[in-house]
């Protein structure tokens, strides 16, 4: 017994060293790397151009989001190389807004560039995406025993030949409380490739949902969704549904995927990185066209 007593004792010596031996001391190196310059400019056809400009910063500075704001010093130039057309600005319309004095058109390709002296030069380009239609949305309401009254929305456009992508949203308005929000859906159809359940396996309720055509180009698609059945108590006070289809160009894409990744990412899980397309900086340029059905 004693030899038995003194051998665990020893094992637990060992086992104490060899955790203290594996201890490693990392030295805190302050902020990291510099301040660069972070652009957001994702424009819609037929809007005003618009490109949002600020300064990347310390996760862990108590700076206000206002002081992140690029409001002086930088030289914005776009350029419509499409036609050569060449548009500058050197002050914000307010804020951190610079916004030019035109409306983004469809298939045109922009560059950007912007200099200033306390960052380095950053720019990227994009093509704006060509208009598609939502053609109609079809609605029933359809009682469920276990799930009660629920609204199913199909939403069917035609795709164009060639590589597009998409996301759906639905907001309502309801002019009892005069009131305005996203009505969440389910969606099953195999185009949303992120489709998740719930711990019972029921379909996760969403605000947005985001995918590509490679399973329908070139063709009519009908995309149905499912959500709950509002309450109203007249018809003066029913609803008013928006209906968006909203296609995007692959860079914005990417970057409402990635955000999406790591706006969902815990503890235990790999960091995701936030697409970016701008060079030497951090953001997004890219393009979107909204089409909507009000009813």
């Amino acid at each position: 017994m004693k030899n038995n007593k003194a051998n665990i004792s020893l094992f637990f010596i060992l086992q104490m060293l060899l955790l203290f031996s594996c201890e490693k001391e990392i030295e805190y190196k302050g902020e990291g790397k510099e301040s660069v310059l972070v652009l957001n400019g994702i424009n819609e056809n037929d809007s005003t151009f618009k490109i949002y400009l600020e300064r990347s910063f310390f996760f862990l500075s108590n700076e206000s989001e206002s002081e992140k704001f690029i409001k002086t010093g930088a030289t914005i130039k776009l350029t419509n190389l499409s036609t050569g057309e060449i548009f500058t600005m050197n002050s914000p319309t307010i804020d951190n807004k610079y916004e030019f004095p035109f409306a983004a058109s469809q298939n045109v390709k922009f560059k950007v560039e912007v200099s200033h002296p306390d960052y380095e030069t950053i720019s990227a380009e994009m093509t704006t995406v060509p208009k598609i239609e939502l053609t109609s949305v079809d609605t029933s309401k359809v009682f469920n025993s276990n799930t009660g009254t629920r609204k199913k929305m199909v939403f069917k456009w035609t795709d164009p030949i060639g590589e597009n992508f998409y996301f759906v949203r639905i907001s309502t308005y309801h002019p009892q409380d005069d009131y305005e929000g996203m009505l969440p859906f389910t969606c099953t159809d195999p185009v949303f490739e992120d489709q998740e359940s719930s711990f019972d396996g029921s379909p996760i309720e969403y605000s947005d949902i985001y995918f590509t055509d490679k399973s329908f180009e070139g063709k009519e698609k009908k995309l149905e969704l499912d959500t709950y059945y509002p309450y109203y108590d007249s018809v003066e006070n029913a609803p008013i549904f928006t209906y968006n289809l909203i296609s995007m160009n692959k860079e914005t894409y990417q970057y409402y995927i990635s955000l999406r990744k790591a706006s969902n990412v815990d503890f235990f899980s790999e960091p995701v990185k936030v697409f970016s397309n701008i060079t030497n900086g951090f953001g997004i340029f890219g393009s979107m066209n909204y089409s909507k059905i009000v009813k």
